[in-house]
């Protein structure tokens, strides 16, 4: 296939702004925590994450601190939790600072991230947590209250509970 027949395969290119490469180049990095680890080398001390909340509170943390604290999650599963690699670990947050933190953590780990959507029902989280045999569930102590529910007859062993206010000075 010519360089005329594979940009008429992708319209969507039509609508690329002035400039925009059509192929990126693979990625350096050969997982998504070397990546981590490299952005943090690249960038350490400029803001990766932001969080306003809606009473006007902001925070931020920034690519060092971003992988540090992963690091510090992912032993915290490994040597704490004696997590194995390729154990299940569910998230149910939403966009907060802690999930980039967590989420990082479980994949340096060698553990699956299992994202479970924060606004599901007792009975939609006790399905999922079923479905994904996670060991561990993290979640955000915004939604406490659905988690004993949902948790009833499955193979969570421990809940991890971040607060929504977590990083703010």
């Amino acid at each position: 296939m010519n360089h005329a027949e594979l940009y008429d395969a992708r319209p969507w290119q039509t609508h690329y702004a002035h400039g925009t490469l059509a192929n990126l180049a693979a990625p350096s990095a050969n997982s998504l925590a070397e990546m981590v680890r490299n952005a943090a080398n690249q960038f350490g001390l400029k803001t990766a994450f932001s969080l306003c909340l809606p009473d006007g509170t902001r925070a931020s943390l920034n690519f060092g601190q971003i992988d540090q604290l992963s690091d510090q999650f992912a032993q915290y599963l490994r040597g704490t939790l004696k997590l194995n690699q390729g154990d299940r670990v569910a998230v149910q947050m939403p966009n907060c600072l802690a999930y980039p933190i967590v989420s990082f953590g479980i994949l340096k780990a060698g553990c699956i991230l299992v994202n479970v959507n924060p606004l599901y029902t007792a009975s939609e989280m006790h399905h999922q947590l079923n479905d994904s045999h996670a060991k561990v569930l993290v979640s955000i102590d915004v939604f406490g209250d659905k988690i004993n529910d949902g948790l009833h007859d499955t193979p969570v062993e421990k809940v991890v509970l971040a607060r929504i206010r977590d990083f703010f000075n």
